[in-house]
This record gives structure tokens, sequence and C-alpha cells, in this order.
């Protein structure tokens, strides 16, 4: 069955690591139980440089375009904050 997959590059300096990690954690949380899944990879070269790989069964019910609760959208406005974002 088809998926919705998407992957962002951030880059996050070192004393906001824990956080961003933390974010993410909640994140997943929120995601896994509407059946999506969030997965978080370091690059082995750059430590500071993340990749994020969200995805869901539709791309209606993606991370992107889905309805939230306001506590996870708190977080979403709150994780590129921690980081810098580049697409």
């Amino acid at each position: 069955m088809p998926k919705v997959l998407t992957a962002a590059r951030v880059r996050v300096p070192t004393q906001n690591e824990t956080e961003y990690v933390n974010t993410l954690r909640e994140l997943s949380q929120f995601a896994e139980a509407r059946g999506q899944r969030i997965w978080l990879y370091r690059n082995a070269k750059d430590p500071r440089l993340f990749i994020e790989f969200s995805e869901s069964p539709t791309e209606m019910s993606h991370r992107a375009q889905a309805s939230r609760l306001p506590e996870e959208i708190k977080l979403e406005k709150a994780a590129p904050g921690v980081g810098d974002v580049r697409a």
C-alpha cells in the first residue's frame, strides 16, 4: 500500500539538541496515535545536522496536513525555533 513520506534537514545548535530531540519524541507519540511515524537521524559527519522523516498512510493524514491537538501545534511551532530548518 502506498504511503506518504517527507524529509527535512534540520541544523540544531549544540545547546538546543536535548530540547529538539525531546520535542520530536513528544511529536512522535502524537503521530503514532494516528498511525503516523516520525524518524529522526543524525548525520554521522556533522553531528549538528539531523534528518526528520515523517510517514503517513495518506496525504491528507500526513503531519503537514492533518488536524492536530493544540498541544501538538504548540510543539510543532516550537520545533523549528529550536534548530535551523532547511528543506
